[in-house]
């Protein structure tokens, strides 16, 4: 019956943080030593052995183990970390009064908002179309890019002392870092979608 308890508990628990998992099979395996010793414990009525069968004891004992671990492969829950894709991305804006003008923009000090959030976006909007954002064609990655590009030149309007001093050219623009064996890495850039003039009305 404590067989069956554990392993129902050990299944239901698959999908949730490994601690959490640790911690109720330590929970079920006390639980088993506590019925097993519990009438020899009785009667030798020793302190020492109620506190190591003491509830409290998985507390520790998870804790020196967590100490032990650390966040090392495979026990770390960041899944970044413990399978890292073989190449590493990332975006920005180009920006001038043209095309042959633009250069890399601050969007922190012109939209406000930040670089990482930049990508985050344009991954959110292409989740929208395609859940595998690796597998986007051209087109659906400028549709993605350009509602990226349609917010930001809002949020520049909107935070412009001047309407003049917003960027009339926007470039989004990825960057993809692929490693070459022997030579070190390299960097594939791409313009993703261009926008041109004001806030779309």
């Amino acid at each position: 019956m404590v067989m069956l308890l554990f392993l129902v508990f050990y299944r239901l628990g698959s999908a949730l943080y490994w601690p959490l998992r640790l911690l109720i099979t330590s929970g079920l395996v006390l639980g088993c030593a506590q019925l097993l010793v519990r009438a020899p414990l009785a009667e030798w009525k020793s302190w020492w052995g109620d506190l190591l069968l003491h509830p409290v004891s998985v507390l520790f004992l998870f804790t020196a183990v967590s100490l032990m671990v650390k966040e090392e492969f495979p026990f770390s829950h960041f899944h970044m970390y413990s399978d890292p894709d073989p190449m590493a991305d990332y975006v920005y804006i180009r920006a001038g009064t043209d095309e042959a003008s633009a250069e890399p923009l601050s969007v922190i000090h012109v939209c406000k908002i930040t670089a990482a959030k930049v990508k985050k976006m344009y991954r959110s909007h292409a989740k929208k179309i395609n859940r595998n954002v690796n597998a986007l064609s051209a087109a659906e990655q400028e549709k993605a890019a350009t509602e990226v590009l349609r917010y930001l030149v809002e949020r520049a309007h909107q935070n412009a002392w001047q309407v003049d001093q917003v960027p009339l050219w926007w470039e989004f623009v990825y960057v993809r870092i692929v490693p070459v064996p022997g030579e070190g890495i390299r960097e594939e850039s791409r313009v993703f979608a261009t926008w041109e003039g004001g806030p779309a009305s």
